[in-house]
């Protein structure tokens, strides 16, 4: 019914079949899955945000609780679905930018970047290809836009050219082991993609 609704161009009809659908009928779990990405596609066209992430959430609970009927397609589905909901983490730290009051916002920044970056290393857990290669690229931008964010963040102002020298140095010596990190991670992702 819901594929008729929608080949009729009744979206909306088309969403209330489908999420009833999954309400009513949870197994088999691959079509219920494949029925949520489909409705979070839905609104997603809508730029309906919030519920979109929610139905990504779902799908990634669902595989995460399937067990034994967890086949390769729900796997698949649920390491897209969380792929899509790492990148707000991203987003969120590159926002923070390093200025006045620095301590507070590197703190901020360092926070948001161990968020970050935890969501895409677990994503490697999946073992998708496509899912492994775009969060370790994330992974290795991380590491590589908080060593560029600390070589641009803010000077202390007063400070003597002598003093100035040493904490340039100081920030070089901090923000130097993060680019080295990132070289690492994507010359290892290009690694995995040309096998």
């Amino acid at each position: 019914a819901a594929e008729l609704y929608e080949e009729a161009k009744k979206k909306d009809r088309a969403l209330k079949v489908y999420l009833r659908y999954v309400k009513f009928f949870p197994k088999p779990i691959e079509l219920a899955v494949e029925t949520r990405y489909k409705i979070a596609g839905m609104y997603k066209d809508r730029g309906q945000q919030a519920s979109y992430h929610r139905q990504l959430r779902k799908i990634v609970d669902i595989d995460a609780r399937a067990g034994d009927a967890r086949t390769d397609r729900i796997h698949y589905l649920a390491a897209q679905s969380a792929l899509v909901l790492a990148e707000p983490l991203y987003d969120a730290y590159l926002e923070v930018k390093l200025v006045k009051p620095f301590k507070r916002n590197l703190e901020k920044k360092q926070a948001r970047m161990k968020k970050a970056t935890s969501a895409y290393s677990d994503l490697v857990d999946y073992q998708v290809g496509d899912v492994t290669a775009a969060a370790t690229f994330y992974l290795a931008e991380i590491y590589y836009s908080f060593s560029r964010a600390l070589m641009e963040s803010e000077r202390p102002e007063g400070l003597s050219p002598l003093e100035m020298e040493q904490y340039e140095l100081a920030i070089e010596d901090q923000a130097y082991p993060f680019e080295e990190q990132a070289i690492d991670v994507h010359v290892t992702n290009l690694e995995l993609m040309s096998r």
